[in-house]
């Protein structure tokens, strides 16, 4: 089977980008290992094992600490011709019992051809 380059629309690019962040910052200790493995489906083949280490940190730093968080979405620009979904808004992160922290993210994914990731480390790269 052969890969073709091609753009995806703006729709499309937004859809993809929301279930990212979704899978990988809507977490809680008894979804995150099944969220990962999703993730991890759509990572290319060259690229699972670097971010397989990470999700394992991650997952077990969740469940260690009865860590919770949640994406609020606030602005979201897809970019067709580049193949890239810009995404902002508020992480909230419960700790235990604690009240949440909250930080603004913005954060940018690459679309790429075929299982459309391409992750070498991070999965979204903050800016």
């Amino acid at each position: 089977m052969r890969c073709l380059r091609t753009r995806a629309d703006a729709s499309y690019i937004e859809q993809l980008g929301l279930s990212f962040v979704a899978l990988r910052l809507n977490v809680t200790p008894e979804t995150v290992d099944a969220q990962h493995q999703q993730l991890l489906r759509y990572v290319l083949p060259a690229s699972q094992n670097s971010l397989k280490v990470q999700l394992a940190e991650d997952a077990k730093r969740i469940k260690d600490n009865n860590v919770n968080s949640t994406f609020y979405m606030t602005s979201m620009r897809a970019r067709p011709a580049e193949n890239r979904v810009d995404i902002r808004g508020e992480l909230k992160t419960w700790i235990g019992d604690s009240k949440p922290y909250s930080e603004i993210k913005k954060l940018c994914n690459s679309v790429q051809s075929c299982r459309w990731c391409q992750l070498a480390g991070a999965f979204w790269r903050n800016k």
